[in-house]
């Protein structure tokens, strides 16, 4: 048995080789890019939770101020002000958008003109 190696047979091999290596150094740069990626998505991930906490700090830092004048407000109206200006501080006076108008602004109203009075039921005679 004569081992005889032909042209066709040898090329083919050689283009064997040659796709092996070929599809080795793509699988090596697919992995590198892989890699790339991973890393630059675990950066990404960082900074936005970085800036999510900073965001969230800024945001309950200015709440905490809000509600702290809100509070002092409201304690200042409680002592000192008539029983309207008491009601109108505990209820949301301000129109909002986008809703029945109609339904709200009468006692809204009703409610401001009862605050700026002088005299009248529930204010006290001074």
């Amino acid at each position: 048995a004569e081992s005889r190696i032909s042209f066709a047979d040898l090329r083919f091999s050689i283009w064997q080789a040659k796709r092996k290596a070929e599809l080795e150094q793509k699988r090596e740069e697919e992995r590198k890019e892989k890699a790339e990626l991973l890393e630059q998505a675990k950066a990404d991930i960082q900074t936005f939770l970085k800036n999510r906490a900073e965001s969230t700090e800024k945001k309950q830092s200015a709440n905490r101020i809000a509600e702290t004048e809100f509070r002092t407000d409201l304690e200042s109206v409680m002592k000192n002000g008539t029983l309207w200006e008491q009601v109108a501080k505990l209820v949301d006076l301000k129109p909002k958008p986008g809703k029945e108008e109609q339904a709200t602004s009468r006692m809204r109203s009703l409610l401001l003109q009862l605050k700026n009075q002088n005299n009248g039921p529930g204010i006290k005679a001074s």
